[in-house]
């Protein structure tokens, strides 16, 4: 009886995450950049404070299953600036326009003995 009980707290552990996002909704978008409108490819769409997110495809479009309620969505690519939007329980699609961020980096110095 006890293996039974241990079985089935195992197994609502293991459901538990998914059921709470079965109450959930997919977001659609665009992530472009701001000064041409091309769109961004690989550029990654995440929620803020949790793991989940997705990649754009080669025309910018991302698809992102959100957990029920509201949240923020942020998205970020390399040499661009991140932008994040709030998103409530009723929006289903976010876009995203980025702008170009210009990066320093420092110099150098290799040094060597003989």
């Amino acid at each position: 009886m006890r293996r039974i009980v241990l079985f089935a707290a195992a197994m609502l552990v293991a459901v538990a995450p998914n059921l709470a996002f079965a109450q959930g909704r997919e977001v659609t978008g665009k992530v472009i950049e701001a000064g041409t409108g091309q769109p961004l490819v690989d550029a990654t769409v995440t929620i803020l404070g949790q793991s989940l997110g997705a990649r754009t495809n080669e025309k910018g479009e991302y698809r992102l299953k959100v957990p029920a309620g509201d949240a923020t969505l942020l998205a970020r690519s390399i040499g661009y600036k991140r932008m994040s939007i709030k998103i409530t329980s009723s929006t289903g699609t976010a876009d995203f326009s980025l702008e170009k961020d210009v990066l320093q980096l420092e110099g150098v110095v290799v040094t060597g003995q003989a």
